[in-house]
């Protein structure tokens, strides 16, 4: 919502503090208006505020009852010409509304292409360039996140620990309703594990990013693959 206060300027009469009337008791005309015919005016305050109606609430909002709105409605100042002294432009009124706007919860899960869990990667939220939130993947290969509803944003996922990196991806998205899930598959890893019985060799793969106890606990004799794999081709795969 948008007030703006309009105050009347003062006659020139007013401003030099004259009711109109000279110092011998006639009345005097005022002179002729310097500007366009009509009434003179000066805006006043102007102040932006967003406001939301529970139980959505932006960051450091009040209630509103006091401005005659429901005690369920919130506002928040977003810019106001009387504390700055100076017109708001649109992009600081902009930046301001989309950091402050009410953050719901998103699901993030983070899959190879085999469809297994990436535990471990860095989730981070920006908006309006500036980071809003961040976490980590869980064993699981889900994260929660706190997100601003309706306003651009940024998600980012990447892994740096070496020999477990994964890609950096980004989404620009606008998140519109709580509880979205958000899904990125990572590049696949393989690696290969072995199990020797009396009879046969068992080999197994699994992405190295993933938690060594979830991935290979049923099968707990597992040692690493110590063969070697060719493409068809006949070349030997180093």
């Amino acid at each position: 919502r948008v007030h703006v206060l309009a105050e009347p300027l003062a006659t020139s009469s007013e401003a030099d503090g004259s009711d109109g009337v000279d110092p011998e008791g006639e009345q005097t005309a005022d002179p002729a208006p310097k500007g366009p015919p009509g009434p003179n005016y000066r805006i006043g305050s102007l102040e932006v505020y967003m406001c939301c109606m529970s139980p959505l609430r932006p960051w450091g909002a009040a209630p509103l009852s006091k401005r005659g709105f429901g005690a369920n409605i919130f506002g928040l100042c977003i810019s106001s010409k009387l504390k700055s002294r100076s017109w708001p432009s649109n992009e600081a009124v902009l930046k301001r509304m989309s950091l402050s706007m009410p953050q719901v919860p998103v699901e993030v899960l983070v899959r190879n292409g085999l469809g297994f869990p990436i535990p471990g990667v860095a989730l981070s939220v920006f908006c309006a360039e500036q980071q809003v939130a961040q976490n980590s993947t869980d064993q699981t290969g889900s994260v929660h996140l706190l997100v601003p509803l309706f306003a651009p944003v940024t998600l980012r996922a990447e892994r740096i620990t070496p020999a477990l990196h994964m890609e950096r991806q980004e989404k620009i998205l606008e998140i519109m309703a709580p509880d979205t899930q958000i899904t990125f598959i990572a590049e696949t890893c393989v690696q290969l594990w072995q199990l020797e019985t009396e009879k046969e060799l068992i080999v197994y793969c699994r992405d190295p990013r993933m938690d060594m106890e979830i991935a290979v606990q049923p099968i707990p004799d597992l040692v690493p693959f110590v063969g070697s794999l060719e493409y068809n081709s006949g070349e030997t795969l180093r």
